[in-house]
């Protein structure tokens, strides 16, 4: 049994090692909100925003800069911070550090051929566990 768990942990490191270096290929290769579909299923890559609130005095400076009081998005809420950019003048950039980043997801799933392969992958793992034994 250790032997096997062994061997899966390194399996399951491998996977990953070999997971993300695919992921950051198809990031480089693929145009923006596209899906590629194949025999096991699709992938998509989408890109999105991510934001991070700056520093508390810039913030503060900001809104009072846009006619915003701060106390009305007091803890620098990021919802209520958003509300305030649609609702004014402010300027995003001025109270969030905003950044692009691309992802590659599973849009869709072959099930019944994803199964057919994880059983034979199955087989194999046993095959190599009683080698060991």
């Amino acid at each position: 049994m250790a032997d096997l768990y062994s061997l899966l942990a390194d399996l399951k490191n491998s996977a990953e090692d070999a997971r993300k270096e695919v992921r950051d290929a198809l990031l480089d290769e693929l145009q923006r909100d596209t899906t590629v579909s194949a025999d096991l299923g699709s992938v998509s890559r989408r890109t999105y925003e991510y934001r991070q609130l700056r520093d508390e005095t810039t913030v503060e400076r900001a809104l009072a800069a846009a006619g915003v009081d701060p106390e009305s998005v007091r803890s620098f809420d990021k919802s209520k911070l958003r509300e305030a950019v649609e609702e004014t003048h402010l300027d995003e950039d001025a109270v969030f550090d905003v950044d692009e980043r691309a992802q590659i997801r599973i849009s869709d799933s072959n099930d019944q051929r994803r199964r057919e392969q994880f059983e034979r992958l199955d087989d194999a793992i046993r095959s190599l566990a009683e080698d060991e034994r």
